[in-house]
């Protein structure tokens, strides 16, 4: 019967804070607390919903309920941001797989000095390479010449690589 009083009280308080015009992370000390007494009754979905709720806005909180209740909560890992897209330079190969030509299409948009467009094949050994003048452009290869099999297109700067990409050359 005490977590029935206990789940009244924490959601009524919730409500409280809505009728307020508050938020969930606008909480007074007190509301806090009876929160943390809810979430160390039971793991339920309510105790669940108020345990987020404390971690997310209050540093609040509590280990899941894996069989380890009581134990150290894991810590949030933040994992360093990818670069974004329009950041980085793009290279592109259509069609793919080639038995004839194949478009090569690149934007190194902000990269300084000149690139180059290398082909390797499968053992490295490069069999086409060409400079990039322009920034964005796209470059027909005439892949008549090489022997079918896989090779590695790829747009170099002087800064180091920007972009590889696998080419499958039919006969």
């Amino acid at each position: 019967m005490e977590n029935a009083s206990i789940y009244r009280e924490s959601w009524c308080s919730i409500e409280v804070v809505h009728l307020d015009a508050r938020t969930e992370a606008k909480l007074t000390q007190a509301e806090i607390a009876t929160l943390k007494a809810f979430i160390d009754v039971e793991h339920d979905r309510p105790n669940s919903l108020a345990s987020n709720l404390l971690c997310y806005n209050y540093g609040i909180c509590r280990s899941p309920y894996t069989g380890d209740a009581g134990a150290e909560p894991k810590a949030l890992v933040r994992r360093p941001m990818k670069p974004a897209e329009e950041t980085m330079p793009k290279l592109k190969l259509k069609p793919n797989p080639a038995n004839a030509w194949v478009v090569v299409s690149y934007d190194l948009l902000d990269q300084q000095g000149v690139s180059q467009l290398v082909v390797r094949n499968a053992l490295g050994s490069t069999v086409h390479a060409e400079p990039v003048i322009q920034a964005a452009c796209q470059v027909i290869l005439d892949t008549r010449a090489f022997p079918a099999g896989a090779y590695a297109v790829e747009l170099l700067c002087p800064t180091g690589p920007a972009g590889t990409e696998r080419l499958i050359i039919q006969p």
